[in-house]
């Protein structure tokens, strides 16, 4: 007679978490001997009583937590809606359901794959609700925020939670345009809930939203599933112990075993041998490389901008464009540079400023979601100041990225130019683009941008690959 499949399940997870508990015993053996455990103990059992029994640390701090707690109340039906994109962003590196080698190994014995997986599910859905429950008490019973509001709170995480596991686990198997179409879809769920803004509304939306994702998945959960990739992430993620890495200096990477750039199909056809396509297929290897690094960087600056659309004060926005428009020249600034620094393109003669014109391409490209958060917010506060201020927005954008990578060019080609005046000129179009929203005369100021830019288009230097 075989076990049931949920003896067996427990047992792996017992034997699994035993592992890693005598990996942390090793580890801290190594680092902490019983003398110093006791002085640690005695130290930090003397910091909590004299912070929490006797000091009562936390009511010094009242008011703060009170007036997070009005904040938390007027700003409910932001906040819940804004939660889903943080699963969007994990579906690049984490199915969702922790499906490991030993899950697999399961499923070779005459126990269902599917069985398995919801046991998976069922195991993360019961440690985030104790995982919560604890915080929960933990803030109920030190601090005065009210337990209604804990309460309405952590039951949207938990509810957002439940819901958007499965559409995660769809996402990670799917290519980046299907993430897309999940981000496009929360991005106007967001900017309905910003316009009605109505806490009910934005509940009921949100939880019909993740209810119409979940029934027209379910029949898919298990379609196209590349089981192979998934258990790789999962054992990463399960054995990836920071404290143990740091201990031993040993950082442990995943196995690079399946390639996006496999998976497109026109990378299949003839290629052609020109200037302009080498260039574009070498960069498009350099962004599949960084794709985590480039969608955090887009997705951050995305998500400031959709939290400022909700701020009253429109000098917040403006001051969240300039800083938008620096970090993202300067981060994929940094991915110019590198390509340069690796492979065998690091000692290639290759003509900088013809890669400096292809890579606008896709500078472009990857500035247009960045953009989308602006739509609703210049729909709403339109006035006839806004195309000029747009146009002002997008050529100190353009200025910016051509000063960036004529320093790169500049530092790959050994050239002692330091760009300077360039980067002062850059902070005072900033300066323009800020000051343009309480002065929105400024923005006519955009045709001062030209002979700067067309000088910096017309910056050239040779690189010999030395």
């Amino acid at each position: 007679m075989k076990p049931s499949i949920l003896w067996a399940y427990t047992f792996l997870g017992r034997q699994r978490f035993k592992k890693k508990m005598n990996i942390y015993q090793l580890t801290l053996r190594t680092v902490i001997d019983k003398t110093i455990a006791f002085y640690l103990a005695v130290f930090f059992g003397y910091l909590f009583m004299t912070m929490f029994v006797f000091g009562n640390v936390l009511s010094e701090y009242e008011e703060q937590f009170l007036w997070m707690q009005s904040q938390g109340e007027r700003y409910f039906h932001l906040l819940i809606a804004v939660i889903p994109f943080r699963y969007i962003f994990l579906s690049f590196r984490h199915p969702g359901v922790m499906f490991s080698s030993s899950e697999y190994q399961l499923s070779l014995l005459p126990y269902s794959r599917q069985h398995i997986w919801f046991l998976s599910f069922f195991n993360k859905v019961i440690k985030r609700l104790f995982v919560m429950v604890l915080i929960g008490l933990c803030l109920f019973l030190l601090t005065p925020i009210s337990g209604i509001f804990i309460l309405k709170y952590f039951g949207m995480f938990f509810l957002i939670d439940f819901g958007m596991t499965i559409p995660q686990w769809f996402m990670f198997q799917r290519n980046i345009l299907i993430k897309m179409l999940f981000w496009f879809v929360f991005v106007t769920i967001n900017g309905i809930v910003f316009i009605v803004q109505s806490d009910p509304f934005s509940v009921v939306m949100l939880i019909s939203v993740l209810l119409i994702l979940n029934i027209l998945l379910y029949p898919r959960l298990f379609v196209g599933v590349d089981w192979g990739k998934v258990i790789t992430l999962c054992d990463y993620h399960l054995w990836n112990m920071a404290f143990v890495s740091r201990v031993s200096q040993v950082r442990i990477k995943p196995q690079r075993k399946y390639s996006l750039m496999r998976k497109l199909t026109y990378r299949k056809k003839p290629f052609h041998y020109t200037s302009q396509s080498i260039h574009h297929r070498l960069w498009q290897i350099v962004f599949i490389r960084n794709i985590e690094y480039i969608i955090q960087l887009i997705g951050i600056l995305v998500l400031m901008l959709a939290v400022l659309n909700y701020i009253p004060k429109a000098g917040f926005m403006f001051i969240g464009i300039a800083v938008a428009l620096y970090a993202y020249a300067a981060g994929t600034t940094s991915f110019f540079t590198n390509q340069f620094q690796a492979d065998l393109v690091e000692v290639l003669p290759w003509d900088l400023m013809a890669y400096k014109q292809s890579f606008l391409k896709w500078y472009i490209m990857g500035s247009l979601p960045i953009l989308v958060p602006l739509v609703p917010y210049f729909i709403l506060h339109f006035t006839w100041w806004v195309p000029v201020q747009i146009l002002l927005i997008l050529l100190t954008g353009i200025y910016i990225y051509h000063v960036e990578i004529n320093y790169s060019i500049a530092v790959l080609s050994k050239a002692k130019i330091a760009f300077v005046k360039e980067r002062w000129i850059s902070f005072i179009f900033l300066c323009l683009v800020v000051g343009s929203s309480p002065y929105p005369i400024v923005a006519c100021l955009f045709p001062i941008i030209f002979p700067f830019l067309i000088e910096q288009r017309s910056f050239s230097i040779l690189y010999d690959g030395s």
